[in-house]
């Protein structure tokens, strides 16, 4: 069973880490630390609310990001900080 959720979590993880990834976030004054404790929170989440239906999984964790104040920015630009 494990094996089984391994191929869509991987992928939604992959998702926050590739270009644009979660740089692609932006917030006012935030630094990267915020975006990366915020975005393995709202991750974490969104897999313990949709485990591997991976739609499901990335709206939430959007929705989650967007609840924070974060918006999504079409450039990839790091956080400041």
């Amino acid at each position: 069973m494990t094996r089984y959720l391994m191929l869509p979590v991987s992928l939604f993880l992959l998702a926050g880490c590739g270009t644009p990834g979660i740089y692609a976030w932006q917030k006012e004054g935030a630094a990267k630390e915020e975006l990366r404790a915020d975005a393995t929170n709202c991750r974490e989440m969104a897999f313990a609310a949709y485990g591997a239906n991976l739609p499901k999984m990335v709206d939430h964790y959007k929705s989650c990001m967007v609840s924070r104040g974060w918006r999504k920015d079409g450039a990839a630009k790091p956080a400041q900080g």
